[in-house]
């Protein structure tokens, strides 16, 4: 039965845009507030903290050049011989404190990169994985109602060549009734030479071309609604067969699946914001440290 059901395919957003986000399914079963929910998630985390990580990441990595090209020239106004020693010394106490700062960015330009952008990356692919996942109930869903539609298309076309069965069968009647006292009168008259028997003779080829005309097509009638009733009996057990997997699929994407998934996106989340908060502060504490040696020296 399955092999039967019509085949939607995930790329067909004309019919995903057309159907109603608002319809009493969605909120019954509490889709369209998750659907939402969601997409704004996956718009945080993609628009938002990936983004602009993705940025700072690459401020950094820059500002590492610019403070490695302060370091060489720092080094190059220290090995100045024209330059007093005092001056050089100091002079060169700043080119190693650049240099050091340099190795700081460079050592959390590799943890945000690595351990920051990385799984914020995973995190964005994986909120996508869960869209698609409602969007394959939504097709489903989709793929249910052409069921229905076609199944009431199909009983109301049996419906109206049933009604034009019985139709037919009414005039096979009168005329196979009109005939019947067409004969008895021939019997009277076997020969008849007024008006009205000419007419009545004209009445009996009319009456013995419809009954033709009614015999002929007896039995296309018959076949179409014997095919009718078979594809009824089939979508009626395709419609079945939808009904069960939609309540089993959206029991187990809303109650389990998505339950997990959004467990797990945020311990991994909070995981990345804490390591993002500890590599920024044991920069800060090391860029602090680092600068503050070179401050004392210079005090001496």
């Amino acid at each position: 039965i399955h092999a039967s059901l019509p085949v939607l395919h995930s790329a067909s957003q004309s019919i995903l845009s057309k159907e109603n986000t608002g319809n009493s399914t969605g909120r019954k079963t509490g889709f369209n507030a998750i659907e939402q929910d969601y997409k704004r998630y996956e718009n945080i985390l993609n628009n938002g903290l990936y983004k602009y990580n993705r940025r700072i990441t690459k401020n950094m990595h820059d500002l590492k050049y610019y403070v490695k090209e302060l370091s060489e020239a720092f080094a190059q106004f220290s090995t100045n011989q024209s330059r007093v020693a005092d001056l050089a010394e100091q002079f060169s106490h700043v080119s190693d404190t650049f240099d050091e700062y340099a190795v700081q960015l460079d050592t959390i330009v590799g943890r945000f990169y690595y351990n920051i952008n990385e799984p914020l990356s995973e995190c964005v692919h994986m909120a996508g994985s869960a869209k698609d996942l409602i969007k394959y109930r939504k097709l489903k869903l989709i793929q249910s109602d052409m069921i229905k539609k076609s199944l009431q298309s199909k009983k109301i076309q049996l419906g109206k060549l049933e009604e034009h069965e019985r139709e037919m069968k009414k005039v096979d009647e009168e005329v196979d009734q009109e005939m019947a006292n067409s004969r008895k009168i021939n019997l009277q008259h076997p020969q008849p030479r007024s008006y009205s028997g000419k007419i009545l003779n004209k009445f009996n080829k009319l009456a013995t071309i419809v009954k033709e005309s009614v015999s002929y097509q007896d039995p296309d009638l018959q076949t179409s609604m014997e095919m009718l009733r078979k594809e009824i009996i089939q979508l009626e057990e395709s419609s079945q067969v939808c009904e069960t997997d939609m309540e089993v699929i959206t029991t187990s994407i809303r109650d389990q699946q998505l339950s997990t998934f959004s467990k797990q996106r945020e311990e991994e989340l909070a995981d990345i914001l804490k390591n993002y908060s500890k590599y920024l502060r044991e920069y800060a504490e090391k860029n602090l440290e680092i600068w503050r040696e070179i401050k004392a020296k210079q005090a001496q």
